[in-house]
């Protein structure tokens, strides 16, 4: 995954909709306040999303101011970040919702000022007013990390594999687990499968635990969804 293509085409979509949104409307001054709401305390956010981003916001656009705030994991905290983004006059919002769903009322109340939401990385769900969705190709993501799963294994004949996919809520995490599945099934023995809520390391560590007990350890391969999932698998094998 390229985050900093990712960051870029996504500065060059908020500064159009900077262009295009914040008008006067609820109070707002029209400029160039972009507030990048995020969704969790997994580690990506801090270290990797927000710097590139924060990057390309300078190098594109040095007299845009960039707010930055995460949710932890709270829808309720994530809308009331938004409702004082807005009322602090942001022009543009770009969020990566807790809750895809309950995060429709983020793009109503932002319509109502007429500041445009860019959906980032997942899209937000039950709203005919989003701006723009920007996301990594889920499908293409997901074959090839079954297909890299393949190549280590394939000194087995048959390999046995734990499935651990990311949130059950989050559609591009069902996008990666379809894919996953296209390139591994009738290849492997899926001997375990989960699906981890909020993607949370934790959660992981904890399924792969029950995973290695139910099997007495005996795994060729563990696919995992994401970083964050991951990180929580490793744990448990060590």
């Amino acid at each position: 995954m390229n985050l900093s293509k990712f960051a870029a085409a996504l500065l060059l979509l908020g500064l159009g909709a900077v262009a295009c949104g914040g008008s006067s409307g609820g109070g707002v001054t029209p400029g160039k306040k972009i507030a990048f709401l995020m969704p969790d305390a997994a580690p990506r956010y801090e270290s990797q999303d927000l710097p590139l981003f924060q990057a390309k916001v300078r190098s594109m656009c040095s007299d845009c101011e960039l707010v930055y705030r995460n949710a932890g994991g709270d829808a309720a905290v994530q809308r009331q970040q938004a409702e004082a983004a807005l009322a602090s006059g942001a022009n543009v919002l770009v969020l990566d919702a807790v809750d895809p769903s309950a995060a429709s009322v983020i793009v109503t109340a932002a319509a109502k000022r007429h500041v445009p939401v860019i959906a980032y990385d997942r899209l937000i769900l039950n709203t005919t007013e989003l701006a723009y969705y920007v996301s990594f190709d889920d499908a293409t993501v997901g074959a090839l990390q079954g297909s890299a799963l393949l190549s280590a294994m394939k000194s087995s004949a048959r390999p046995t594999v734990v499935m651990i996919h990311g949130d059950p809520t989050d559609l591009s995490a069902q996008v990666l687990k379809k894919a996953a599945h296209g390139a591994l099934d009738g290849k492997v023995t899926v001997a375990k499968e989960y699906d981890t809520p909020s993607s949370s390391a934790g959660g992981a560590q904890e399924e792969m635990t029950q995973a290695l007990a139910a099997l007495n350890n005996k795994v060729d391969g563990v696919y995992a969804a994401n970083d964050e999932v991951a990180s929580g698998v490793v744990i448990a094998m060590k």
